[in-house]
């Protein structure tokens, strides 16, 4: 999971370290995809979480699509806060909330 602050869809440097590792896998293994799906925590418009969490989403794609993943592997949605959960009243679960996955998939032979 990469994770990001209230309100924000920047990637942090620690972060594309950790992304560059899955761009690897993926060039190393040109059948494989990728699911990324950008999520928020509960504070907030429905809406808004909505557009966050498809920013969210789009900055990791744009990062891996310029190391060099074609743009056809991806599947990626938003999904705002429908998984966060009750988690309005515990910092640490927003904080959790507040992510994109990113889901690799071998094809099956």
């Amino acid at each position: 999971d990469v994770t990001f602050k209230t309100g924000k869809f920047v990637l942090h440097e620690n972060d594309r370290g950790a992304i560059m590792g899955i761009v690897k896998v993926l060039a190393d293994n040109p059948t494989y995809t990728v699911d990324i799906v950008g999520h928020t925590d509960s504070v907030g418009k429905a809406d808004s979480n909505v557009t966050l969490s498809w920013r969210r989403e789009e900055a990791v794609r744009r990062f891996m699509v310029e190391k060099g993943v074609e743009l056809n592997r991806f599947s990626f949605t938003g999904v705002g806060a429908e998984k966060a959960g009750d988690d309005a009243q515990d910092a640490a679960k927003r904080g959790k909330n507040r992510r994109v996955t990113i889901t690799v998939f071998k094809p099956e032979d």
